[in-house]
């Protein structure tokens, strides 16, 4: 197991932006960024700004005129691709469901509960799956 990280203060966390070449910009706005989407998470979309040796090694320093607004709006760009993405697969989901419960309508009203109307793997695969799962009560 890795070493933990290191609990550092929103101003030191900013601090250790600028010593790996990072222009954090506006204080308020570097703060505001930090405490609202956190140093780590944004690490990971700061990553394609990261300076490359000649072997192509990954260095720990931003390359030339990084900005962490840049690297904000990398986020919210993804964080906004990301709900697009999810909102049409939900209704790719409920339209595929609504088909398949249609169907399975049609040749049983209780076909959901019948094994021999369903793939032989799934059937399976889910009988075992609820033998595996605990016994809980409730009180």
């Amino acid at each position: 197991m890795s070493a933990p990280k290191v609990w550092l203060p929103y101003n030191d966390l900013l601090e250790k932006l600028n010593r790996k070449k990072m222009n954090v910009g506006e204080h308020r706005f570097a703060l505001a960024t930090l405490k609202r989407i956190g140093y780590y998470r944004l690490s990971g979309y700061s990553y394609p700004y990261r300076r490359v040796d000649d072997e192509l090694n990954v260095l720990d320093e931003f390359t030339e005129n990084t900005t962490l607004a840049e690297v904000a709006n990398l986020y919210r760009f993804d964080e906004k691709l990301r709900s697009v993405v999810l909102d049409g697969l939900q209704t790719i989901e409920i339209a595929f469901g609504a088909h398949i419960a249609h169907h399975l309508g049609k040749l049983d009203p209780f076909a959901h509960l019948e094994t021999s109307c369903l793939n032989t793997h799934f059937a399976t695969s889910r009988a075992r799956t609820r033998r595996l799962e605990p016994n809980l009560t409730h009180g």
